[in-house]
């Protein structure tokens, strides 16, 4: 519950003083609570790959999950966090809907993609490519960063192809910085907190309405950096068995994703905001999956050196994937 007071300085405008949270009884946030659940599964990962190395493990891709659900082995091995991550989709897309509901609010009213917005759009996209690359530049011993700037005119041509679909989606007030963490865990449920927007944009920045794939696109790299960072953990996987299991980690995020993705797209299926067509649902979230991931190669690059290879390897494995 906000409360607001109006100053007028010429015109009305509303000023927020203050917030008020309700408490949510909770066993920590959901990144927490997938960290837990893939330490397990990476347990058991690594007892299958020594004992039965010639075990075949499928490689589909993000989008063939979402397609046809996710593998039997996955559904065997991943001791029921597909249902948390098809619960988190249906969560985010229930969001998605109470804040397109308000069609006679103007601040949440969902406003159609024009032509001048779809450019828009793929502009800001090439000025995060740009200024990921100008840092990776100035920084060359930065671990991975060489495998980034090679593949800069297939990122670049990858996100011009939001230029190539008609958006037919409609434009929403979103949460704008939706991952793991942003989520409390019950014990049954999830819910979504933090609704202030992503820090380093102003105020005026965060209340923009943009399509709501980008918000599932955040949550999607969150379950690549939970997979990634717990196959990292010394204490879970020892460094010279991180290869023998990296078809399993693969296999754990591309099934997570999917399943999230799957119930999401299902439960806005007919929504104002909905994408209309599979193939726009594809580059938009191909796009919208490369800008988070050059966001966080940015970010480790000034924070975190060590942990490039994430974002990286992100990256690579999206530019692989069919656009």
């Amino acid at each position: 519950v906000a409360g607001g007071l109006e100053l007028r300085r010429g015109r009305a405008q509303a000023t927020t003083l203050g917030i008020l949270h309700g408490f949510v009884p909770n066993e920590g946030d959901a990144w927490s609570f997938t960290e837990d659940r893939l330490h397990r599964f990476l347990e058991d990962a690594l007892a299958t790959a020594t004992a039965r190395p010639d075990t075949p493990v499928p490689t589909p891709t993000l989008f063939e999950v979402v397609g046809a659900g996710p593998p039997e082995l996955a559904a065997e091995t991943m001791g029921g966090y597909l249902e948390a991550a098809r619960l988190l989709g249906r969560r985010t897309a229930e969001l998605h809907l109470a804040l397109a509901s308000d069609v006679e609010d103007p601040v949440f009213a969902p406003e159609r993609v024009t032509p001048f917005y779809q450019r828009s759009l793929y502009q800001s996209l090439r000025a995060i490519a740009n200024g990921t690359f100008q840092i990776l530049r100035s920084q060359p011993d930065l671990p991975g960063g060489e495998i980034v700037l090679e593949r800069q005119p297939q990122i670049l041509e990858r996100l011009r192809s939001v230029l190539d679909v008609r958006i037919t989606g409609a434009r929403t007030r979103i949460h704008g910085d939706l991952h793991l963490g942003q989520l409390l865990y019950t014990g049954r449920d999830f819910v979504i907190i933090d609704f202030e927007g992503p820090p380093p944009k102003s105020i005026g920045e965060r209340r923009i309405k943009r399509l709501p794939l980008v918000d599932a696109a955040g949550m999607i790299r969150s379950f690549h950096y939970a997979a990634h960072s717990a196959a990292r953990a010394v204490e879970v996987v020892e460094p010279d068995r991180v290869g023998a299991i990296a078809p399993w980690v693969r296999l754990w995020y591309v099934s997570a994703a999917g399943a999230y993705l799957r119930e999401y797209l299902d439960v806005v299926d007919g929504a104002p905001f909905a994408a209309g067509s599979p193939e726009e649902v594809e580059i938009l979230m191909h796009a919208f999956l490369l800008e988070k991931a050059l966001y966080e190669v940015a970010y480790e690059a000034n924070n975190r050196p060590e942990w490039l290879p994430i974002p990286v390897a992100g990256i690579a494995d999206l530019l692989e994937a069919p656009a």
